[in-house]
């Protein structure tokens, strides 16, 4: 019984080895330019050289090929993308063996369209009579979502490297596969979901902004392309605009916690209070420097506490209030800006997985920050870069929520000691997908 066992066992993997099918090692991972030369390899699954001639076959959706590129060299391939056709676009591709029809897992190859989104509505500098604007563009043939954002001030934009830089306030977005959205609705995707958008006031210039998006994620968006336009709404309130009565702009905070007041205004039945915090570029999904929603708040008080657990850092924040009057329209106070001294610690995160060659790094994740008893560190996901990301938090324990296309969500503890170098390494889970390959 045990020579039989011995037998087929060594016949199953006989089989196995003589069957295997090609796995795909290195592509790509990132937007890439339709002028930049990518590199494909691929092995036997063990490590070794693919022998027999391959392919890659690819196409503009999912399971359906319809171009292929022959292979460079035994087990990889080097081309660019305009010289096949490949204007732009998300494309699915295999490495498929010519000889009997064994292919590899599906890869996507993420490749940027060199034109921006085409604005409809609403106009440049467009007065709306509403204060939820419909926000409309034109399809984009082959870039299945879009990143709508609105700031609160014309942006200032920076072009060099070929990326952008943005100067300026968001106040809410959203990813979407339409061409369309309403100001303030819930991010279809869910990336931007914990942000609560202002009312938009008269008297107020606004901006709104269309980037290509090209995996659902906001972490590959259009590096260089981008569209903007400015409006402002006309409904007015009957609410009077709020006066703020402290912190004292400028002043710097020493203490928690920080409680904010204001005087009542005429004809206001509730009022939005607006906390949002200094960024500069790295970290935020909108790359440049502004404030960021970090905390918002309804009330019928004239005053208001900001909660001890969203961690408040060694920053400089805004913070605003508007008057609702029984209609929903706002009528806004000035800005004020106040200091805040925290002691912080550096706080290091990479990101890693088990890949075909064993352990890798993950890039362009989301991350979003919570303390352990639940206050939100930034309603913005962080977007890490190719290895990970660096930031400051005060001294506390925290959960990282980690989203990423192709990988499972998930959710890390760890504390935060002191103020020196904190240094944490994030597994992450593919997620769970179909086998393929001839059988």
């Amino acid at each position: 019984m045990k020579k039989i066992t011995l037998s087929i066992i060594f016949f199953m993997t006989a089989q196995m080895l003589l069957f295997a099918a090609p796995r795909v090692t290195v592509y790509p991972k990132l937007l890439e330019k339709p002028g930049d030369s990518i590199t494909v390899n691929w092995d036997d699954g063990a490590g070794g050289i693919y022998a027999p001639v391959s392919e890659i076959i690819y196409g503009t959706a999912p399971k359906n090929y319809t171009q292929s590129i022959g292979q460079s060299y035994s087990g990889g391939a080097v081309f660019t993308p305009s010289s096949l056709g490949m204007t732009g676009g998300v494309y699915y591709c295999r490495v498929s063996d010519t000889a009997d029809g064994s292919w590899s897992a599906e890869f996507k190859l993420y490749i940027e369209k060199e034109t921006a989104p085409v604005l409809i509505s609403p106009a440049n500098n467009e007065a709306v009579n509403s204060i939820n604007p419909v926000f409309s563009w034109n399809p984009t043939a082959g870039v299945p979502f879009y990143t709508i954002a609105v700031f609160d001030s014309e942006i200032e934009i920076d072009l060099f490297g070929g990326s952008i830089e943005m100067t300026a306030d968001p106040i809410w977005a959203a990813n979407t596969d339409q061409t369309s959205i309403v100001y303030g609705t819930s991010d279809p995707l869910g990336y931007y979901d914990r942000i609560t958008p202002p009312k938009l006031v008269p008297g107020n210039t606004y901006t709104w902004a269309v980037i290509h998006n090209y995996s659902g994620s906001p972490t590959i968006l259009s590096e260089a392309y981008i569209s903007m336009r400015t409006f402002t709404v006309t409904p007015v309130s009957a609410a009077s605009p709020p006066s703020l009565i402290s912190p004292a702009n400028g002043v710097t905070i020493t203490a928690q916690p920080v409680v904010l007041e204001w005087e009542s205004s005429v004809n206001a039945n509730s009022y939005e209070v607006h906390l949002m915090k200094s960024e500069t570029a790295g970290n935020e999904s909108f790359a440049g420097s502004g404030s960021v929603p970090v905390w918002s708040f309804e009330t019928s008080s004239t005053s208001a506490a900001i909660p001890a657990n969203i961690a408040l850092g060694d920053a400089a924040y805004t913070w605003y209030v508007i008057a609702v009057d029984s209609t929903g329209k706002g009528a806004s106070s000035v800005k004020r800006v106040f200091y805040n001294t925290e002691s912080e610690a550096h706080v290091n995160v990479t990101l890693e997985t088990m890949g075909p060659l064993g352990i890798k790094n993950v890039p362009r994740t989301m991350m979003y920050i919570e303390t352990s008893s639940g206050g939100k560190v930034n309603l913005f996901p962080y977007t890490t870069d190719e290895t990970g990301i660096s930031f400051y938090l005060p001294p506390g324990d925290y959960n990282f929520t980690i989203r990423k296309e192709g990988y499972d969500t998930e959710v890390f503890s760890r504390s935060v000691i002191g103020t020196g170098d904190h240094n944490f390494t994030f597994t992450l889970s593919k997620s769970l997908y179909s086998i393929t390959g001839r059988i």
